[in-house]
């Protein structure tokens, strides 16, 4: 763990910053005040990188060289990225080193590192070297999180906006709005003896007032997005014999559930996940649900794993024969539309002849054939569309979640201290007191100020070389 009595950011870390899968690239990342000495003791390029640590520039270099490795690997060809000064990503001297990527290289040009005097990085440390050294904020660090863990365009917009600065400008707004009230308070306090009219009890009240107003409407924008840390899940469900099977395998992309012309093939409920776009979601093909009651215990039990799938979906594609549209008994019934948002498709649309596929449009939201991959393309067009809307990445949900809280913390102490300021006169010591919990409390949000234990949960989620 990463904690404050043993955070060092004097020593060189090194780490593979690519992931562990072979491919034609692979880097690692150094990073520390020797950082370049490392790298120079086992490059030909140790003249450059022992210029390079002794001049002022701060400009990148980009240096292509040869490493000289233990046996039997002898010289490896790499490129070397070098940022001397402080205009790195950690603003320490850092070195990335591009060759080939072939893990048990990776592995032994890491391990030379370490010979040379690095040492191996922990999860996060790189980032939170950044955090240190000003480069970023808390929230813009677990925004860092939230673009490698983003599964869809909207939860990657909401992770780089963060990672601009978009929660932590105008937390940094009010606490300095705050820090001002504050220094007239305690300004007041110093000098009560001569008189001093810095601010009226009104005028305090008001702008501690205006600064609760926005808290309370960040709290409102984090409130009003879906935190939601897992893949959307989509239900297939229908009446027995209704295309289900069919077009889950069509939306899979293999064979994956039995396909049969005799209702109720499917008893228990298949998962699986699939890619639309940049967005992975949980496919599930449930048990056909019939009208009459169930003969058997399995039937009954089929069925009520088809509701509860349902009750935790977050859309409900309800597939219906196409050339049954007319039979009230193929509807989707009210109760399901109470259960999560449902988009309802008429499948196997290829049997229609062409005036019947004309009403069919009339009558359900999209008509498909797995068997003629007809209507798939907007289909996956439609669900992406249904369920991308607003999801968080875990980073991202993880920083929601402490942000309110903070907020919730520091709306409490500025209701307290304008009721103060507003009814008690002299009390100036109480409301400076509430001043600086509500202070504290937006500076938590962005880590101005920051506990081990917080720093453990943000940066144990990172991967090493991050």
């Amino acid at each position: 763990m990463l904690t404050g009595s043993d955070i060092s950011v004097d020593d060189v870390i090194v780490a593979e910053a690519t992931s562990r899968a072979s491919g034609v690239r692979g880097v690692i990342r150094l990073s520390g005040d020797r950082a370049l000495a490392v790298v120079a003791a086992f490059s030909e390029a140790h003249h450059e990188l022992d210029q390079l640590a002794v001049a002022s520039s701060t400009r990148a270099v980009v240096i292509p060289t040869h490493l000289v490795l233990p046996a039997p690997l002898g010289q490896v060809p790499a490129t070397l990225l070098v940022w001397p000064g402080r205009r790195s990503y950690t603003r320490q001297p850092t070195v990335e080193i591009h060759t080939v990527g072939c893990t048990p290289i990776l592995d032994v040009i890491t391990s030379t590192a370490c010979a040379a005097g690095a040492r191996a990085a922990r999860r996060g440390e790189f980032t939170l070297r950044a955090l240190l050294a000003g480069r970023l904020d808390l929230t813009q660090a677990e925004a860092v999180l939230g673009v490698i863990e983003a599964r869809s365009p909207q939860q990657l917009s909401t992770a780089l906006s963060q990672l601009a600065g978009g929660l932590a400008s105008p937390l940094a707004a009010l606490r300095e709005e705050l820090l001002d009230l504050l220094s007239l308070v305690e300004a007041g306090l110093d000098f009560a003896d001569e008189d001093l009219d810095l601010l009226s009890s009104d005028e305090l009240t008001s702008r501690i007032e205006a600064v609760a107003a926005q808290v309370i409407a960040l709290e409102d924008q984090l409130a009003s997005r879906a935190v939601r840390t897992s893949r959307p899940r989509v239900l297939l469900a229908g009446r027995p014999n209704a295309g289900k099977s069919s077009l889950f395998n069509a939306l899979a992309g293999y064979h994956a559930a039995i396909v049969a012309d005799v209702a109720g093939t499917t008893r228990d409920y298949l998962t699986q996940t699939i890619r639309l776009g940049l967005l992975e979601i949980d496919l599930l093909d449930t048990a056909g649900l019939d009208e009459m009651v169930p003969t058997t215990k399995l039937d009954a039990l089929a069925q009520q794993l088809t509701i509860s799938a349902a009750a935790e979906a977050d859309l409900v594609l309800w597939c219906i024969d196409a050339r049954r549209l007319g039979d009230p008994r193929e509807a989707i019934p009210e109760v399901w539309k109470t259960l999560a948002p449902a988009v309802v498709i008429g499948t196997k649309c290829d049997l229609l002849s062409p005036a019947e596929m004309a009403q069919g449009r009339s009558q359900v939201d999209l008509l498909v054939s797995s068997a003629a991959n007809e209507g798939l393309a907007q289909l996956r067009e439609r669900i992406a569309q249904e369920v991308a809307l607003d999801a968080l990445s875990p980073a991202v949900a993880s920083t929601a979640a402490r942000s309110q809280h903070s907020l919730a913390t520091a709306r409490a102490s500025l209701a307290e201290a304008a009721q103060i300021a507003r009814s008690a006169i002299g009390a100036d010591e109480l409301v400076a007191a509430e001043l600086r919990i509500a202070i504290d409390a937006l500076g938590d949000i962005a880590g101005v100020t920051y506990t081990d234990d917080i720093l453990d949960r943000v940066f144990s989620k990172f991967c090493i070389g991050k």
